[in-house]
């Protein structure tokens, strides 16, 4: 006897093995949790180097290609991007999901610690910033007036203590 003789035989059953994946699944899905700002710790580095009067070929070669080198070894990479300009170059790393970004940027500062005597002479030390999400500002405002931009600026500071709204006549 196979499950479709029984569910023929026994419309009953039939039903309740039917409706046990609907009742759980509407149960689950008012006790699943909604975050507007979910915590997403992206995990990115960038790295800023400057070597001041040279060409754009020349850091490309002496500086960008050493870091980007020394940087692939890695583990846990999504996506390495390099801008070179005159006078500088500046390398965005990317993480996968996964990789804990303090870690990920430990690993970077110790990899181009480790290169940093194969640099030409003259460069500034590069400067490694780990990107982070929370430190940005999620909103900006901007004010402005008819009045001297100083008296302006003292009354949005008063203002900014006391929540409620100036009402705009029409």
């Amino acid at each position: 006897m196979n499950l479709s003789e029984i569910c023929i035989r026994r419309p009953v059953f039939t039903w309740v093995l039917v409706a046990i994946p609907v009742v759980l699944g509407v149960v689950s899905y008012y006790s699943l949790g909604v975050d507007l700002f979910p915590k997403v710790d992206l995990s990115a580095v960038s790295i800023s180097v400057r070597l001041p009067g040279a060409s754009a070929e020349e850091i490309e070669t002496s500086v960008t290609k050493v870091i980007e080198e020394a940087v692939n070894q890695v583990s846990g990479i999504d996506e390495l991007r390099s801008t070179t300009r005159e006078g500088m170059a500046t390398l965005a790393i990317q993480f996968r999901l996964d990789k804990n970004g303090d870690v990920a940027a430990q690993e970077v500062r110790d990899k181009v610690a480790s290169i940093l005597n194969q640099m030409p002479q003259g460069m500034e030390p590069p400067v490694i910033n780990r990107f982070d999400l929370d430190a940005n500002p999620i909103m900006t405002i901007g004010v402005s007036g008819r009045r001297d931009v100083r008296e302006v600026t003292e009354i949005a500071k008063r203002r900014r203590a006391r929540p409620e709204w100036p009402r705009v006549p029409r």
